[in-house]
């Protein structure tokens, strides 16, 4: 914005134009508005940041949800799955039992056959 010299070159022009009766009313209001401004722009650089923060949050919430969405289909299609390849391993588990016992089953009826012909 301004620098010190500048700001003194323009109190001095202020002086030599106002005179020294007016120039301490004008300084005054002219720091008042100056101040008024600060104020302001405080104002409003605050009322951006809550805005800021506010969208922020609301774009994390989004964020969740649709996280939410697209996670909790893909874990149902994973338990799912977990629960249909459990019970095929059940059956295959069930399945070999029985094959494991037919043929012991049937090797249990063939030994005596073989006992009979070597005798």
């Amino acid at each position: 914005m301004f620098g010190f010299f500048e700001i003194l070159v323009l109190a001095i022009v202020a002086f030599l134009v106002l005179g020294p009766e007016e120039f301490p009313k004008a300084a005054r209001k002219f720091v008042r508005v100056i101040n008024s401004l600060k104020t302001t722009f405080l104002d409003l650089k605050t009322e951006m940041n809550e805005i800021k923060q506010e969208t922020e949050e609301s774009f994390f919430k989004v964020k969740e949800e649709i996280k939410e969405v697209v996670q909790k289909p893909i874990h149902d299609i994973s338990q799912e799955a977990k629960e249909q390849f459990s019970k095929v391993k059940e059956s295959v588990s069930s399945a070999t039992k029985n094959m494991t016992k037919k043929e012991e089953d049937f090797v249990s009826v063939e030994q005596p056959k073989e006992d009979e012909n070597n005798e």
